[in-house]
């Protein structure tokens, strides 16, 4: 980390300073850390999990996915009918 903050422009001992400061709050050193030197963007608490979102996707992809099924289905029954 001192070497990023040397990179911008802070002398040594003000960027150890820094990351001294910083290290008291665990939480917050750990998200800086994640974005300035992994580029890692830290989960969103108020984000829904993943298998939340997955069972939208496939609840949303059944019901809108039958539509056309159930048409070609009912078209098809016609068809039979008339013939």
């Amino acid at each position: 980390m001192v070497e990023l903050y040397k990179e911008k422009g802070f002398r040594e001992e003000e960027a150890r300073s820094i990351i001294t400061m910083m290290a008291q709050h665990k939480d917050f050193f750990i998200d800086h850390m994640m974005v300035q030197e992994l580029g890692i963007l830290p989960p969103d608490d108020d984000e829904p999990s993943p298998v939340k979102k997955g069972v939208v996707i496939f609840c949303s992809f059944l019901t809108f996915g039958l539509v056309p099924l159930l048409c070609e289905i009912a078209c098809s029954e016609r068809k039979k009918m008339r013939s």
